[in-house]
């Protein structure tokens, strides 16, 4: 049964999220949860719903899954408040077997990118990450062939992006040209501590960016 902060994290949903960031959440729990993941750290608390969602498929599920979030907010309620700068102390030892952590790392300035996604790798064995792609689709095609799935056909061209101009809470994106960094940097700093083992786009959600990365260094229980 929902409590009255579960009703309202989904009242304040109806305000916040359209049905392409509703899209976005909904690919996010199905990729934790098919992969029966034993412990969960959650990076970024945002509306409620994924950390909500996730924790009442686990229960209903008969799963055990140890669900933990991480939020510099207080007033969110997370189980780790702090600066995700900080993660590696903060966490205190722990391990996970999977962090999820999407549309978060854009909130900071890009030197910081590569020393978190080391400390990830160092506290959990999958990283789950998105990350904003700004493109521009030119042309696009649906096609239905019988007894072939529907086939897409889409041309993208970089988006112009000037920081904190066009979105003032981000201070970089993917994909574009202008203030910005090439998907192929940023790939190269995840080929330093993790395999990538997925990358894609939600077909809905072209502007989110999915990594499904898995770390080279081995963990200790």
């Amino acid at each position: 049964m929902l409590t009255k902060e579960d009703i309202d994290i989904f009242k304040n949903t109806m305000v916040y999220a359209n049905e392409f960031r509703l899209e976005s959440y909904r690919n996010q729990i199905n990729e934790v949860l098919s992969k029966g993941f034993e412990s969960i750290l959650i990076i970024g608390v945002g509306d409620g719903v994924v950390p909500l969602l996730i924790k009442h498929n686990i229960s209903q599920m008969n799963l055990h899954t140890k669900v933990t979030t991480f939020d510099i907010e207080r007033d969110l309620n997370p189980d780790i408040v702090g600066d995700i700068r900080d993660i590696k102390e903060l966490t205190m030892g722990l391990k996970f077997d999977c962090i999820l952590c999407c549309q978060v790392l854009e909130h900071l300035e890009f030197k910081y990118f590569e020393q978190i996604l080391y400390d990830f790798s160092m506290i959990a064995k999958t990283v789950i990450i998105s990350l904003p792609h700004s493109r521009r689709s030119i042309f696009h095609l649906t096609l239905k062939v019988p007894k072939i799935k529907k086939i897409d056909i889409e041309i993208m061209i970089p988006k112009k992006f000037h920081g904190i101009k066009v979105h003032k809470h981000h201070h970089w994106e993917l994909g574009c040209w202008g203030e910005c960094y090439p998907v192929k940097k940023i790939e190269t700093i995840f080929k330093k501590n993790y395999v990538i083992t997925n990358r894609y786009h939600v077909p809905k959600v072209k502007y989110h960016l999915f990594y499904v990365l898995v770390s080279k260094h081995k963990k200790t229980t």
